[in-house]
């Protein structure tokens, strides 16, 4: 099969062109050659190919949305596909934004004073709702 390579520019600016502003070609080699997070798996002046361009994606959505070291990210990294890492990250994002489940919240102490309203559970957000600048996900 001949995958066509990109250059670490070419793929900085691929990442930036997906909204990710702070990457660049020296992020691109950091993360390959500094700190080995993945092996290349081309030769030549167009190295990186669109497996590897995905490792990047998993390392941002990582970083992004996990308190996780740089050892931790490569082992997932190159564990897990693309695929499953916007799931974990989905599954990160929701344990955030929803601490308690409906059932807990009912059992809570709180929950049979006269002024307690129960939200229904479609439309609780977040524990700070509408107090805090909402933070998109890059997923």
């Amino acid at each position: 099969m001949n995958e066509r390579g990109y250059t670490a520019e070419e793929v900085a600016e691929i990442l930036r062109a997906e909204g990710d502003a702070s990457i660049s070609k020296r992020t691109v080699n950091y993360y390959a050659f500094d700190k080995n997070m993945f092996e290349v798996s081309l030769c030549g002046k167009g190295i990186f190919s669109e497996g590897e361009i995905n490792k990047l994606r998993g390392i941002r959505m990582l970083k992004e949305c996990t308190n996780y070291s740089l050892e931790q990210i490569k082992k997932i990294i190159n564990m897990q596909t693309l695929e499953d890492i916007k799931q974990l990250c989905l599954r990160r994002a929701t344990e955030i934004s929803y601490p308690l489940t409906v059932s807990e919240i009912r059992r809570s102490p709180y929950a049979n004073e006269p002024d307690y309203e129960m939200p229904h559970p479609k439309l609780m957000t977040s524990p700070k709702a509408g107090l805090e600048k909402s933070r998109i996900l890059k997923v």
